[in-house]
């Protein structure tokens, strides 16, 4: 039989206990652009949001969630964000509905 739990990239998938959760190797801390770098201000402040949306999404549970959140967020902090990581259970159902209007090509024919 093969292994009940698999690391892959950030995720580690139980399959005995059917569920998953972040992950991190050993001794690696990530490092974000701080606050007081010459970033424009919407890149800064979507840096929290799309960590705690990423870590929503890789969690099936809020104690999976709270498990790994202490780290990064001790991450986020030396960074200089004042921003506290939550779990939003609908983080991962959420689908990016596209309403943009199509628009009709304009196409103009010629006969030699």
């Amino acid at each position: 039989m093969g292994p009940k739990k698999v690391e892959f990239l950030d995720v580690i998938l139980d399959l005995s206990a059917q569920n998953y959760g972040p992950y991190r190797k050993p001794n690696s801390t990530p490092r974000y652009i701080n606050v007081q770098s010459n970033h424009p201000p919407t890149v800064l402040k979507q840096i929290p949001q799309s960590i705690n949306k990423r870590l929503s999404k890789i969690s099936s549970s809020k104690e999976k969630f709270d498990s790994c959140k202490n780290d990064y967020q001790q991450d986020l902090d030396e960074s200089g964000y004042k921003d506290t990581l939550e779990y939003d259970r609908e983080a991962g159902r959420k689908q990016a509905v596209s309403e943009k209007k199509k628009r009709k090509r304009k196409i103009t024919w010629w006969n030699p």
